[in-house]
């Protein structure tokens, strides 16, 4: 009679440490976590990384505001990739 009273006491651990460690992955995310895509743009100046852009128009806007040289040396309005 007493092997079988050690059953469900094992049992009873068992469940407690499998929804422990569920409780502990979900609290961190592990499980069930949803990576919702986004692009974004590496600038890069001179070989070494400065950067993300988030959008196209932003990146278009930068190189043109940092090519003030190009601009003044072939005398045009704005500067593309």
């Amino acid at each position: 009679m007493g092997s079988k009273s050690k059953i469900p006491i094992i049992g009873i651990v068992i469940s407690l440490i499998f929804s422990g460690f569920i409780t502990f992955f979900k609290m961190n995310n592990v499980i069930g976590k949803t990576k919702i895509p986004i692009e974004s743009y590496r600038v890069y100046l001179k070989g070494e990384s400065i950067g993300l852009i988030k959008s196209d128009a932003e990146l278009y806007d930068y190189i043109n505001k940092m090519q003030q040289q190009v601009k003044e040396k072939y005398q045009v309005d704005k500067v593309y990739i």
